[in-house]
């Protein structure tokens, strides 16, 4: 069996891990976490970009960097990354490279700044040809994934909204939504709300392609 048809097998729910508040992992969405900056060059770009493709780099010398505060390994650049729809590492991760040291409880809930999650079906990245899944990361795309025709979503706190509505964007702006601070209040509700609004724009496109 190959690698998609195995990634096709996977259950609607993973219960190994209870970091995020719904206590499992929901796999019907993915996402991928940037920064305010980063996003604006992916709307206009129309692509999600690795790392070492944006940074014309190698994987062994962003592995080197001091903003690897994860200590990701050299292959890890090559790749966009994904995590489940409801996960809160994505936002952690973006915290880490901008700190350069992993987030305090403080800077988690009261100093929380969320990144842009870029919002797709899981089945949809699982049929994409440069697909990977390594045992660990369950969603990973070699080089770059263009958004179209795949994006269901992109969400962004609401001090995010100028900067990307006046981005030229390669993507219909009904897709990018914001959220107000008033309605999180830390990494956990941030990412409980942000896949709420995912999954109704789920729900939405499934029905208009009734």
């Amino acid at each position: 069996m190959s690698q998609p048809e195995r990634a096709k097998n996977i259950p609607h729910e993973l219960t190994h891990c209870k970091a995020c508040k719904e206590k499992r992992c929901i796999t019907d969405l993915v996402c991928h976490v940037t920064s305010v900056t980063d996003a604006e060059m992916i709307l206009k770009s129309g692509a999600i970009l690795s790392a070492c493709k944006v940074r014309n780099k190698s994987g062994q010398d962003l592995a080197l960097e001091e903003r690897n505060a994860a200590g990701d390994s050299p292959d890890y650049f090559e790749y966009v990354m994904f995590n489940f729809g409801n996960c809160t590492a994505g936002d952690r991760l973006v915290m880490e490279r901008t700190l350069g040291t992993s987030p305090t409880q403080e800077e988690l809930t009261e100093e929380f700044n969320p990144g842009v999650r870029f919002y797709f079906r899981y089945m949809d990245l699982v049929s994409h040809p440069r697909f990977c899944s390594d045992g660990y990361h369950f969603c990973k795309i070699k080089d770059m994934l263009e958004l179209e025709p795949y994006l269901i979503a992109a969400i962004a706190p609401e001090e995010a909204r100028t900067k990307l509505l006046a981005t030229d964007s390669f993507i219909p702006k009904e897709l990018i939504s914001f959220v107000d601070r008033s309605s999180y209040r830390d990494l956990w509700s941030w990412s409980h709300k942000v896949y709420e609004i995912a999954h109704h724009k789920l729900r939405i496109s499934r029905n208009v392609l009734k």
